[in-house]
């Protein structure tokens, strides 16, 4: 029986068809342009402004897209951690195409769990995209205390995670409105609920998340909520936004009630005394 101090997502659920179907990577052996990266990799780029040279890490960095992202937009060195092998392979991949038109990124993927992560030097931000669902409370306790070591003075964790808040009081009306329109079956909704939680450990909202991170000594310094459009919200209501009014209400709902955004953004900081 597993010891509840080392429960952890098992690595086999993000294999390579997991990121090969979920997630698109760019031919990097050509130009990429910022404005072609996914919304929430250029909002967490746009969060916080790197200069040339900045140390950071992208932790879970999967196929490596936020990571090339944070290097093509501001020349920053970038660390990417993840504890899948696949995900590595998959951005070591897209490394060696970029090294076609830029012979010496400052790029580097490391496969490593959060037993063996290595001791790295004034890094000042480290981003977690899409990252902290899919871990438990021991496990960011534990990321967090070495996250501490990787700036004698001052660094920052960049966030973006699912809002929990949604997910209990929006998406359940949502599903109910798609099941009793014939958009989507009783056994589609379980299937993608059973999906997310063998992945999905650690949900969180934005006042909890800052409750829980200011015991490892961090302040949050900015939070964000995603721009509301018309885009964002046909994805989240699928096959209903074919129902113009039914948009019109989520688009005002999320637009005078931000807390109940699908997910949000948040920078924290931790300052050495």
């Amino acid at each position: 029986m597993m010891n509840s101090a080392n429960k952890q997502v098992k690595t086999i659920k993000y294999n390579k068809k997991y990121f090969e179907s979920l997630f698109k990577s760019h031919d990097y052996s050509k130009k990429v342009k910022f404005a072609s990266f996914g919304h929430i990799y250029r909002d967490l780029a746009n969060l916080c402004k790197l200069s040339p040279g900045d140390k950071v890490v992208d932790f879970g960095c999967g196929n490596g897209e936020l990571s090339f992202c944070l290097y093509q937009k501001y020349g920053a060195e970038v660390t990417g951690i993840d504890y899948s092998g696949d995900a590595i392979q998959i951005a070591k991949d897209n490394l060696v195409k970029l090294c076609k038109i830029d012979k010496n990124p400052n790029i580097r993927f490391i496969n490593v769990n959060n037993d063996g992560l290595p001791k790295l030097k004034n890094i000042s931000y480290v981003y977690f995209c899409d990252v902290l669902e899919h871990m438990y409370d021991h496990e960011i306790s534990q990321v967090l205390k070495r996250v501490k070591l990787w700036n004698n003075k001052k660094i920052r964790i960049v966030v973006h995670t699912d809002n929990n808040t949604f997910l209990r009081f929006v998406r359940p009306f949502i599903d109910g409105l798609s099941i009793i329109t014939g958009t989507s079956s009783v056994h589609q909704v379980q299937s993608r609920n059973l999906w997310e939680s063998e992945r999905h450990v650690n949900l969180t909202n934005p006042s909890k998340f800052r409750k829980n991170i200011s015991k490892y000594g961090f302040n949050e310094v900015k939070l964000f909520y995603p721009e509301v459009n018309m885009d964002k919200i046909e994805r989240q209501l699928g096959g209903l936004s074919r129902l113009p009014l039914l948009k019109k209400i989520v688009f005002f709902a999320l637009k005078m009630l931000k807390p109940l955004s699908p997910s949000f953004y948040g920078v924290y900081e931790y300052e050495s005394r």
